[in-house]
C-alpha cells in the first residue's frame, strides 16, 4: 500500500488523490495487470477516510476500466492502458 498517498492539505478531494495514486502507480509500474488493490477497509482505516470516499474512488477507476471487482475478493488491476477515451453526449 506504499503506492497510495492520501493528503489532507493539498485541497483536491481525497477519492481523487485515491484515484491518481493509482494510475501513478501503473505509470511507475509498482501495479501490474491482474494485482490486487488493498482492500476499502485496509485504505478506510490507515488514512481515516469515509467508507464512501475509498469506494467513490474505486468506483471511478472501475468506470474507466482500469480495475474491476471481483465479489467477495476485492479489486484488481484490469487494464494498465491509462489513455481513456471519454464519451460526451450532447442535445
Amino acid at each position: 500500500m506504499t503506492f497510495l498517498n492520501v493528503k489532507e492539505q493539498l485541497g483536491i478531494p481525497k477519492y481523487k488523490q485515491i484515484i491518481v495514486s493509482v494510475e501513478e502507480a501503473i505509470e511507475n509500474s509498482l501495479l501490474q495487470k491482474g494485482d490486487k488493490l488493498p482492500s476499502i477497509n485496509n485504505i478506510k482505516n490507515k488514512f481515516s477516510l469515509s467508507r464512501d470516499t475509498v469506494l467513490m474512488a474505486f468506483n471511478e477507476l472501475k468506470t474507466r476500466g482500469i480495475v474491476h471487482s471481483v465479489a467477495g475478493k476485492g479489486y484488481y488491476i484490469k487494464s494498465v492502458d491509462l489513455n481513456i477515451t471519454k464519451k460526451i453526449f450532447l442535445l
